[in-house]
Formats: structure tokens, sequence, C-alpha cells
């Protein structure tokens, strides 16, 4: 969809007062293809899968009032920036474990800014287990000199580090 059309949505969908219930219906149809498009993107990248989701907006999602799921609706003002949804899903979505930016809805290069955010994530973890690997062979060295040294200098640091206290 083209950012012109996407802001032409938007706009009537802002404007309640002059928007009939089957033209609203009408736009929230194609918004919700487009965002269940983009979940598709980012799930085959993420390689994860969704089992349902709805908008955050969605009443009955969690609440066991006995009306079961909605699935909320697109909301121009709320989602101006970020869709936001809530639901369950198996695999790590990365950045996108809330929702996504709104942008997506418009954007020509969505596919292109998934996979960035993709590499981003995946190399925010790889560095992060990194150095988690690093701080545990520091402390296994640290440990393994320490157990060189005789009893009686091990008590004088142990004494040292509780007075240190």
């Amino acid at each position: 969809m083209k950012k012109e059309v996407f802001d032409g949505f938007r706009a009537e969908l802002l404007d309640e007062d002059n928007l009939t219930v089957k033209r609203k219906a009408f736009i929230l149809d194609i918004i919700h293809r487009e965002v269940n498009g983009i979940w598709s993107e980012i799930l085959s990248i993420f390689d994860a899968y969704l089992d349902w989701y709805s908008f955050s907006n969605d009443e009955h999602a969690y609440n066991n009032d006995g009306n079961g799921s909605d699935g909320g609706e697109f909301d121009p003002i709320e989602y101006k920036n970020w869709i936001s949804i809530i639901g369950k899903w198996k695999g790590d979505l990365g950045p996108f474990e809330s929702g996504f930016p709104t942008e997506f809805l418009y954007s020509m290069d969505r596919y292109d800014k998934i996979i960035d955010e993709y590499e981003k994530d995946k190399a925010s973890k790889k560095s992060k287990a990194k150095e988690s690997r690093q701080k545990a062979s520091t402390k296994k060295n640290v440990l393994k000199e320490l157990s060189k040294l005789p009893l009686d200098t091990l008590e004088k640091i142990l004494a040292s580090v509780q007075r240190g206290k």
C-alpha cells in the first residue's frame, strides 16, 4: 500500500462523523490484510510460529468474560507509530515481540527493514553470549589460580575480603 493511500485511510478513520460503516469495514479489512502479510514476513524471517494474535485493544483476549477474542481493530490514533499486538507465538520475534512500526503498512522496503532488525537482534544476542562466555572463562581462570595458592594464603585473602565488607 502506498503511503498516500494509507494516509488517506487513516484520515478517513479519524473523521468518524463522515465515515460510513461499510467504508470503515472496507478500510479495516485492507489494513488487517496488510498486517497479516507483515506478520507472515516477520515470522518467516525469524523462523517463528504465531498461534494467534490480536490488536492490543482487544478487550476480550485475556479477560475470560466468555465473549472470546474479537481481534481488536486498527486504531489510527493509538497505532500512529507502532502497531501493538497481543497473542501467543513460538520462537523469538526479537524486536517485534510486541508489534511492529506502523510504517511497515506502507513501506516498500519493509522486508529489508525486517531483515536488518533480525540481523541486529542476532548480532546483539551473539555479542551478549560471547560476553557471558568471557565472564565465565575469567571466573574459571581466577578459581583455577586461587586453587594453586597455599591454604594459609587463601585464609588471609578470605579474612581480608571479610574485613572489607
